[in-house]
Formats: C-alpha cells, structure tokens, sequence
C-alpha cells in the first residue's frame, strides 16, 4: 500500500480483477515447459532406441558363442 501510494480496497479490487489473467499466464508457462520437457524426454528414448539398435545389429553380426561371460554381461 504504500510503495504504491493506493488504498487496501483498491490493492484487493487490483487482485480481484487481475486474478485470472495471472492464472491464465501461469498455466501458459506451466504449459510450456511441460512440452520442453516432454520433447527433451522423448529425444532421449529416440537416442536410447537408436543405441539400443545398434547393439542388436552389432551383436547379430558377432558370433556370441565365442564370447566368455564378462564381455557378454
């Protein structure tokens, strides 16, 4: 109130009329930032697929049988 130099009622008719135009803002960002994250998710089990292919051609061009325990664990 007094930083801004107004009344209590007009700081609440200020909270009131802005209230959700602040949520709406909110979910907005809150929005946004859950497609960051479900696109950085998903570029991560594209690169885990990726690798995960890789190992299976790789192995299937590896005769296994020749392989002891350690290196196939």
């Amino acid at each position: 109130m007094t930083e801004l130099n107004v009344t209590k009622p007009t700081l609440i008719a200020w909270s009131r009329k802005s209230q959700f135009a602040l949520q709406n803002l909110k979910t907005i960002e809150q929005d946004a930032l859950a497609e960051q994250w479900l696109a950085s998710t998903a570029d991560r089990v594209k690169t885990l697929g990726n690798q995960h292919r890789q190992v299976e051609t790789t192995l299937s061009q590896r005769d296994v049988g020749q392989l002891s325990t350690p290196p196939l664990h």
